[in-house]
């Protein structure tokens, strides 16, 4: 008998099937720099910026496909659209620019406390830290719905480019216990990290200046006044960083610890890094190009899977109601309406398809969830 589990991965050709991601200050050219690489790779079809909230990124950029979202409720409706329409409206999509995650991170906070005030009615809460009990609660559920949103685009074939703010922010070394500046997100440290574990390849835009000190005469006391003056300025992307002072990552081994700006050499950098990893430690017979066209091929089939399961869900919804609703239904049918024999066939089924309780059938496809509605009629 043949193993049932484990198999040999294979590094994916296509840049844009990672998660990437790029922060850097206000004014650095992290937009159009993202957008550039979205229309090389992907066309004008392929890419959709999301402008978010409050950013204003792309204001000056002409000709960029973008769509303002100033609430949680926006958000949600552009991507379930974008899922349940994929092989239709959005057949070329290929990546979503989520400009800024600061702001995506505002509206999904916003959200949360809207949500505890709807559940809590008696107390209510205008702070983030206040609700669903506190302790944390409501930024772990800010991470939870951000990071849901894109496992459900990634899922459909559209990944995501994350652009972020950056600020200097003060460490502490867990070994030596003393304290470093180091170059990182504005949003905060949990999001951050949960963020950042879910990217294959962060860069972190900064501006390496070249100053020199210039003696401009003498102060009261007869010594030099110094003044510096940066001569030199230069856009850097950095992907890693010695001494960890700046909170870049990436997945691959052999990418350029840093590059310059522009989206010709971001794009470079990052099809060398997959060539390079590819090439590592070929284990079978595929050459690159054949790799690529096999994995765009497997793509498509595994995205035309999901989206015409993710339409059958949609015409349940349309029927029963959202898989909360379908399941309150059948606990409540179980309950007080079924008769012995359709208890026993309940929970004969529940019990096949090695589930101990209603709720557990929130996990499950909406196709098991139908099975059971059947057995009420």
């Amino acid at each position: 008998m043949a193993r049932k589990f484990g198999k040999k991965t294979v590094v994916k050709i296509d840049p844009l099937a990672y998660n990437l991601g790029l922060f850097a200050l206000s004014g650095w050219g992290k937009t159009s720099m993202m957008i550039e690489v979205c229309e090389k790779l992907a066309g004008e079809g392929g890419y959709i910026h999301l402008n978010m909230f409050r950013e204003k990124g792309v204001d000056t950029i002409n000709g960029a496909i973008s769509e303002d979202v100033k609430s949680w409720g926006d958000y949600k409706e552009i991507i379930e659209d974008m899922i349940e329409n994929k092989n239709e409206d959005y057949k070329d999509l290929r990546v979503t620019i989520i400009d800024t995650i600061d702001e995506l991170a505002v509206l999904a906070e916003k959200e949360v406390i809207r949500k505890n005030n709807l559940k809590n009615p008696t107390k209510k809460t205008d702070t983030l830290n206040a609700s669903f009990g506190g302790f944390g609660a409501g930024g772990n559920m800010v991470s939870e719905m951000i990071l849901q949103s894109f496992d459900d685009l990634n899922e459909v074939g559209i990944k995501v480019i994350i652009v972020g703010h950056t600020k200097r922010r003060t460490k502490l070394d867990v070994v030596t216990g003393e304290e470093y500046d180091v170059i990182t997100s504005k949003i905060t440290d949990k999001l951050f990290t949960d963020i950042k574990t879910k990217l294959d390849v962060l860069g972190i835009g900064i501006v390496r200046r070249d100053i020199s000190s210039n003696i401009v005469g003498k102060d009261i006391m007869g010594k030099d006044r110094v003044q510096k003056v940066a001569k030199i300025s230069e856009r850097i992307v950095t992907f890693r960083s010695e001494g960890d002072v700046i909170d870049s990552k990436s997945r691959f081994a052999h990418i350029e610890p840093e590059i310059s700006f522009g989206s010709d050499v971001f794009i470079e950098t990052i099809n060398k890094a997959i060539k390079a990893s590819f090439n590592e430690r070929k284990q079978d017979t595929l050459t690159f190009d054949q790799a690529k066209k096999q994995q765009a091929k497997e793509s498509k089939e595994k995205v035309d899977a999901k989206v015409s399961e993710i339409k059958k869900e949609v015409e349940h919804k349309n029927t029963y109601g959202t898989k909360e609703e379908a399941i309150d239904t059948l606990k409540t049918f179980y309950l007080e309406t079924a008769t012995d024999e359709q208890k026993a066939l309940i929970k004969a089924k529940l019990k096949d398809n090695g589930i101990g309780k209603f709720d557990d059938l929130i996990d499950r496809n909406y196709e098991e969830i139908i099975e059971i509605m059947e057995l009420t009629k």
